[in-house]
């Protein structure tokens, strides 16, 4: 530092300005030259038309026969298991099954009718079809159904039921049914049937032969009443053919139950009878009567 400072200092004078340079000149770039447009290009001339072609000459068909096909045979169906390990094993269940559904022509034995002139039973044998493996049960099983069928001749399918009478409290009485059935001119059986209650008969086996003879029924009736006010009641053509047939009847009832009876024969009241002749087919035994509605025995004649 000086130490005598100048009060008055000279101000320094500041260096002139060099003058400016002349610019040197900008580098010359030429022109940018614009590319010249494309030309339009050339229109397609318009195509000329072709000309119509010219038809062909025609020629006939040619005729032809050729054979009828016929009808194709409906294609069958492919089986699921041809290319399965089940094939064989199925093949093989069908022909099994094929052999027992196999059917077959057999000989049954069935049940005809009653015959009319002797009241047996009459069979016929019938053709039918059923499965070979079955020909066995069919066959056994045609004759159950004839012999049950069969029955039928030999109960001529009748319910009897034993009879009551007032007075007496007691029905343990002891009877013997009568079934008779219609005889036609021809000596054969009808259908209709008709039972006659005998009380107190004097045996309790069944007899060999029918007891009591064919007669003629009617609207004439006879009642024999016997000790314990039991009855018999006949329906006969008249008078003579009642006593006829009650005369039979007294023969078959225990002796002691005939003392003190009596009979009564007239013309019945109402509608008259059915005039038919009628035979002894069937007796029933009932040892206690109504009490017990089965029979102990039963005695067909025809």
């Amino acid at each position: 530092p000086n130490p005598n400072p100048n009060p008055n200092p000279n101000p320094s004078p500041s260096p002139s300005p060099s003058p400016n340079k002349k610019p040197q000149p900008l580098p010359f770039f030429p022109p940018f030259q614009i590319p010249p447009p494309a030309s339009a290009p050339t229109p397609t001339p318009t195509p000329t038309p072709n000309k119509k072609p010219e038809p062909l000459p025609f020629f006939p068909p040619i005729p032809m026969n050729l054979p009828d096909p016929g009808t194709l045979p409906t294609p069958k169906p492919a089986n699921p298991c041809s290319a399965s390990p089940c094939s064989s094993k199925m093949s093989d269940d069908l022909d099994d099954l094929k052999d027992k559904l196999e059917f077959i022509d057999i000989q049954v034995t069935v049940f005809k009718q009653c015959d009319p002139g002797t009241g047996r039973a009459t069979f016929e044998q019938q053709t039918i079809k059923t499965i070979k493996a079955l020909q066995a049960q069919e066959s056994l099983k045609f004759a159950r159904i004839a012999k049950l069928e069969a029955l039928q001749c030999e109960n001529n399918c009748i319910a009897t039921v034993p009879e009551w009478w007032q007075i007496r409290p007691e029905a343990q009485r002891p009877q013997l049914i009568a079934i008779f059935v219609e005889r036609k001119p021809d000596k054969s059986l009808g259908n209709d049937y008709y039972s006659l209650t005998i009380p107190h008969p004097n045996s309790n086996t069944a007899p060999n032969k029918a007891p009591l003879s064919s007669y003629k029924k009617g609207s004439c009736e006879g009642i024999l009443t016997l000790k314990d006010n039991s009855k018999v009641i006949v329906n006969a053509f008249d008078k003579e053919a009642v006593q006829k047939v009650l005369e039979e009847i007294s023969k078959l009832i225990d002796p002691k139950m005939l003392t003190g009876s009596f009979q009564k024969i007239g013309q019945r009241k109402g509608q008259n009878l059915k005039e038919i002749t009628v035979e002894l087919i069937r007796l029933d035994y009932y040892p206690q009567g109504a009490k017990d509605m089965k029979p102990k025995w039963i005695k067909n004649f025809k």
